[in-house]
């Protein structure tokens, strides 16, 4: 079969395909339109798989080191401040109206934690990592951290 059937009718898994050669990413499309409509498991429902997956994820250390121990669609770090980091996007959204969710963890004198964050742009977002002293009654405050994750989900651009 023709690679030129498979981007223009799709894959039909009942087909034979063989060819010689070396195929490459030039010139190749994906199969996945942006509309895949995914049945839930127990049947009831659609989803659109494009619009259900996270955009960019990302966990560091911010304890004197600032290193992205893993993530997907991150270019960069930038420490702020104690406490402050920006995580920016390689690929930006659509717009700033994207949610975030954050979590942190790693001082195990640390009494409460809490991340807050702000979205500054389409392609960046800053997190501030706050703690309390063990069994303290002093305020909380931005503190690092060896474990600060946050996860975007929305269009990106």
């Amino acid at each position: 079969m023709a690679l030129s059937k498979i981007i223009a009718e799709g894959i039909d898994l009942t087909d034979t395909f063989s060819f010689t050669g070396t195929v490459t990413g030039a010139g190749l499309t994906s199969p996945l339109a942006n509309t895949v409509a995914v049945t839930s498991e127990g049947g009831a429902v659609t989803t659109n798989l494009v619009q259900g997956l996270v955009k960019c994820w990302s966990e560091f250390n911010n304890n004197n080191t600032n290193v992205l121990d893993d993530g997907f669609n991150v270019s960069s770090l930038s420490d702020d401040a104690t406490g402050v980091n920006a995580v920016n996007f390689s690929n930006s959204m659509s717009s700033t109206n994207y949610a975030v969710t954050s979590g942190v963890s790693g001082n195990t004198n640390a009494y409460s934690r809490e991340v807050q964050h702000s979205i500054d742009s389409t392609s960046k977002v800053t997190l501030h990592a706050f703690f309390s002293a063990n069994n303290s009654t002093t305020r909380i405050s931005l503190n690092n951290s060896s474990s600060i994750s946050s996860a975007i989900l929305g269009d990106l651009a």
